[in-house]
C-alpha cells in the first residue's frame, strides 16, 4: 500500500487510532479551530496531540503524558487496554498509587515475559518505559515508541512494528 498517498491509512493500519477514532478526532478537530487551526486530515495525523486522542477527550494508541506520579494508575489502565484490544496481547502493567509503573507482564500464546523496573530516572522515566516494553513487545510484532512534542509533554504510542519505518517519516519519533 502506498501511504504517500494516503497517509492517515497507515495511522489506522499501524493500531495507532481506529477508523472511527480518526473520524470522530477530525470532526473534534474541526469544530476547535481555534486549537487546530483549520489543519487538513493529512496534517492532523502528524500531531502528536491530535494522534493521542486530545480532541476526543481519551487516549487512543497514543497517549499524552505528562510526569506526575498520580495519573500513572490511568496510564496502566491504558497501556493494558491497548495492547489488548488493538494487538491482541494479555498485557499487565502494575504500580502502586503514586508512583511510576514497576512491573509489565506480557502473555501472547505459550510466551510469558515479565519486565521489572523500579529505578528509572524520572525525568526521562517515558523513554524507559518504551526501551523497556519493546523487549517484550518486538518479538510479537508491536512497537511503543514516544513522539516530540516540542513541548514539556510525552506522547506515548503503540503500533505495529512492521510500519515503524514508514510512521517515522511522518512523525516525530523520539530516538
Amino acid at each position: 500500500m502506498d501511504f504517500n498517498n494516503n497517509w492517515p491509512s497507515l495511522i489506522i493500519t499501524s493500531g495507532i487510532m481506529t477508523t472511527e477514532e480518526l473520524q470522530k478526532a477530525y470532526q473534534a478537530a474541526l469544530a476547535d479551530k481555534r486549537r487546530w487551526h483549520n489543519k487538513g486530515l493529512e496534517k492532523l495525523c502528524r500531531d502528536p496531540y491530535f494522534l493521542s486522542g486530545a480532541s476526543l477527550g481519551y487516549p487512543t494508541g497514543a497517549m499524552l503524558w505528562t510526569w506526575d506520579t498520580s495519573q500513572t494508575g490511568g496510564f496502566c489502565e491504558w497501556a493494558n487496554r491497548v495492547l489488548s484490544e488493538r494487538f491482541g496481547l494479555d498485557v499487565h502493567v502494575e504500580a502502586d498509587e503514586g508512583s511510576e509503573p514497576e512491573r509489565m507482564w506480557i502473555r501472547y500464546g505459550d510466551q510469558e515475559e515479565v519486565c521489572n523496573w523500579r529505578t528509572i530516572n524520572r525525568a526521562r522515566w517515558m523513554g524507559a518505559f518504551c526501551i523497556m516494553s519493546n523487549r517484550l513487545l518486538t518479538s510479537l510484532g508491536v512497537l511503543a515508541f514516544e513522539l516530540e512534542t516540542g513541548g514539556v509533554d510525552t506522547v506515548v504510542a503503540f503500533a505495529r512494528a512492521e510500519y515503524l519505518d514508514e510512521l517515522k517519516l511522518y512523525l516525530p519519533v523520539v530516538e
